[in-house]
């Protein structure tokens, strides 16, 4: 049957119409969905069940030699939550933490091993800032690496003759300082078997210790033992905070590993 011109064009306007209403509608049911849907682990805390830190420890050795130090550190914690429980943990991209390595990508500034550490405290602790701090304090006046271990990791042969290495108290929480002064102390190369055998028990260290700090808050048993040394509390006293006569620097690390010539 024929149509005419007028018909045609009036029904091609309801077609469009038509199809513009079911789009609309298409849009609002979908933005409408896609606001009741709440992802999962956007609220911090996520719970933090207990831990066995020599497990951390290990994973964090392990993870050290397949993706460095703060992967190490990090995967120690949230991998093993992971395990044990799933989502949200299970999702998180850990592998981003690789770029923490050596001081951030190299540049040896803030540990790695201590920044993926605090990465896990700031997702899963109530008290993550009053944590981390000791954590560090803790790891400047420590001698590290404090755990023993030589577990086949990977194919690459990264192991001396024995998995004992030389350990160090740094006074920092500078990669640059700390590897600076395990040279010295142990006499290593920075680029020895022996180093990298350092940094895998390091990272299990800190791993370790972040386990244990973890553990004893969740249990109600924390307690801060490494507040600011007489020293450092004297050097921020005049630096920085509110009541510092000069304002003009902050920090908590120890000033004797960068400042020597002020703190004699």
């Amino acid at each position: 049957m024929a149509i005419t011109r007028r018909e045609a064009l009036s029904e091609l306007g309801s077609l469009a119409v038509g199809g513009l209403s079911v789009g609309i509608a298409s849009g609002l049911l979908g933005s409408t969905a896609h606001a009741q849907v709440k992802q999962p682990g956007t609220t911090l805390p996520w719970s933090y069940s207990k831990l066995d830190p020599h497990k951390a420890a290990e994973r964090a050795y392990k993870g050290y030699f397949s993706n460095r130090c703060m992967f190490g550190a990090f995967d120690a914690v949230i991998g093993e939550l992971a395990d044990k429980h799933g989502e949200p943990y299970a999702s998180f991209p850990s592998q981003m933490m690789a770029y923490g390595g050596g001081g951030v990508a190299g540049w040896g500034s803030l540990c790695g091993a201590l920044n993926g550490a605090a990465a896990a405290i700031q997702l899963v602790s109530r008290n993550p800032e009053k944590l981390i701090a000791e954590l560090y304090a803790w790891s400047e006046r420590t001698a590290l690496p404090n755990v023993n271990l030589n577990i086949k990791a990977n194919k690459e042969d990264y192991y001396p003759s024995s998995s004992a290495v030389k350990n160090s108290v740094s006074g920092s929480v500078l990669c640059h300082v700390i590897m600076s002064k395990w040279v010295a102390a142990s006499g290593k190369a920075i680029n020895s078997p022996e180093k990298k055998q350092r940094c895998g028990q390091f990272s299990g260290s800190i791993a370790q210790k972040t386990v244990q700090l973890l553990n004893d808050e969740l249990d109600g048993k924390l307690v801060f033992k490494y507040p600011l040394t007489e020293q450092t509390a004297g050097c921020v006293a005049c630096h920085s905070g509110k009541t510092s006569l000069l304002k003009n620097t902050q920090g908590k690390m120890d000033c004797q590993s960068c400042h020597v010539d002020h703190t004699k």
